[in-house]
């Protein structure tokens, strides 16, 4: 390896740290000061398994949201505003 490659390294290891610092910045400006790094939350087998189980059933129907669904959207040609 030649000093040039070394060179190139050095500033990529610092343009780095100033990604990083500046992804910490941007995060905690959205979530607040002191919110990075973000929660880690760890789940037990047993609890994860029963989240897959849940996360796999099908949907209850729901009235509402079928009629809400059941509307054209406003950007089509033939929308008509539906009535309450």
């Amino acid at each position: 390896m030649d000093d040039h490659q070394r060179y190139a390294d050095f500033w990529l290891n610092l343009n780095h740290g100033w990604d990083h610092m500046n992804y910490v910045h941007r995060f905690e400006e959205f979530w607040g000061k002191g919110s990075y790094p973000p929660e880690r939350i760890t789940l037990s087998k047993e609890d994860f398994d029963n989240l897959v189980e849940k996360l796999n059933e099908p949907p209850q129907f729901n009235e509402s949201i079928a009629r809400v669904l059941s509307h054209k959207a406003p950007w089509d040609d033939d929308y008509e505003q539906p009535t309450t």
